[in-house]
């Protein structure tokens, strides 16, 4: 959030907190011409976080809990006592896309799909 105070009153002043609706909007202010290095290096550094893991990404967990027990069911497993994921839950609904029934499910998969 430190590299992003600037990008954040530029790009985001009228964004409500929470949601994951701020991270949402300096995502999609990234590229435009006066967004920071420092910010858009954090911003590249948590979007690779969360293609690691889709419960890093508030948006995405929330939106999808459902189509993801599901169409996904075993796509997270337990490996010696960790519960583990990566991207496999990602990739499960990347490839289930036309089965999602939650509209905002949908859209957030689209979106990662893009990132």
């Amino acid at each position: 959030k430190a590299a992003c105070t600037t990008e954040i009153e530029q790009f985001c002043k009228d964004v409500p907190h929470g949601d994951g609706r701020v991270i949402r909007c300096l995502q999609d202010a990234k590229d435009e011409k006066d967004f920071g290095k420092a910010c858009k290096d954090e911003i590249a550094a948590y979007e690779e976080e969360i293609s690691k893991d889709y419960r890093l990404n508030y948006r995405l967990r929330t939106a999808c809990e459902n189509d993801v027990a599901s169409l996904c069911p075993m796509s997270c497993g337990d490996a010696d006592g960790l519960d583990v994921c990566g991207g496999k839950v990602l990739r499960c609904l990347t490839d289930k896309l036309d089965s999602i029934k939650d509209e905002a499910c949908q859209k957030e998969v689209t979106y990662f799909e893009k990132m």
